[in-house]
């Protein structure tokens, strides 16, 4: 007959936990760190796409918008002469 018993089955489950816990300590911190690097990574790529500009209308926005249609008129008088 077979010697199975209550002690056995205990120091069985007892490993297969201690093994898991092993497991578990390497791969945890890898799976975190790749999440976290990958986090940092779309918002660094978020950050090169930001809109550069003003947020608001203001007079010195204004003024390069007068300063832009004055060069533009001054490009078409200088290609008709």
């Amino acid at each position: 007959m077979i010697g199975i018993n209550i002690n056995n089955i205990a120091f069985f489950l007892l490993s297969l936990l201690f093994n898991l816990i092993d497991v578990l300590s390497v791969l945890l911190p890898v799976l975190l760190a790749v999440a976290f690097m990958t986090i940092i990574e779309r918002k660094q790529l978020a950050a090169h796409q930001r809109r550069v500009g003003p947020v608001k209308c203001s007079g010195k926005t204004l003024l390069w918008e007068k300063t832009i249609k004055l060069r533009g008129n001054l490009k078409d008088y200088s290609t008709k002469l």
